[in-house]
Parts: C-alpha cells; sequence; structure tokens
C-alpha cells in the first residue's frame, strides 16, 4: 500500500513539474528501477560522421525567401500581350487543327 501511495506521488509530481523536468524525472526513475536501459555507445564512424558543433536551429515560422525576379521591358510585355491574344484567337476559332472533310460512307452492294 505504502509503495502504491509514494508511486502515486511520484506520478503527481512529475505531471506538477513542467514537460522538461517531468521528462527528466521520468527518466531517472526508469533508469533508477531498471525500466529503461542506457543507450549504448554508437559506434566510431557514427561519431566520425557526426558535426562536432551543435546543428543551428532551423526557426520553424520563418518567411521563405522571395526568388528574384526581372522585371520586363515595355517590348517584352508588348510581345508577350501579343501572343496571348494569338493564342487566344486560335483558340476561339478552333486553333490551328484544320478540320478534314470526311467522305460519305456508301455501304458496298451485296453480291
Amino acid at each position: 500500500m505504502r509503495r502504491a501511495a509514494g508511486c502515486m506521488l511520484v506520478v503527481l509530481l512529475a505531471l506538477a513539474a513542467s514537460p522538461a523536468r517531468a521528462d527528466d524525472l521520468l527518466d531517472s526513475l526508469g533508469k533508477a528501477t531498471g525500466l529503461i536501459a542506457p543507450p549504448a555507445d554508437p559506434p566510431d564512424f557514427v561519431k566520425n560522421s557526426r558535426p562536432s558543433e551543435e546543428p543551428a536551429a532551423i526557426p520553424v515560422f520563418a518567411a521563405p525567401q522571395e526568388p528574384g525576379s526581372k522585371v520586363k521591358t515595355p517590348a517584352e510585355l508588348k510581345a508577350m500581350g501579343a501572343e496571348l491574344e494569338r493564342a487566344s484567337g486560335a483558340q476561339a476559332t478552333g486553333g490551328s487543327q484544320k478540320r478534314v472533310a470526311r467522305k460519305k460512307h456508301r455501304p458496298r452492294a451485296q453480291p
């Protein structure tokens, strides 16, 4: 009974503590009771592949950099407008596809 009350007290303290402290408290309790094994030492190739300094923090809600753009000259804008007008006119008249007149199909004479 005392043991259950002690465990309950530890759990309540862990829940009342800040999340970082609660993790540390639960980790230390788990290691002390043997429920959590200490992490194994990584192999040499893993240690050598990791950078020596801490990685830089990546901001979560940072605005992306806007891509650079070139301002079009009035002549380029006029040419682009003319090209769009040509495409619009071609689409309205059926495009560059020529309609092929089909020959009337006559049924074959039966012998």
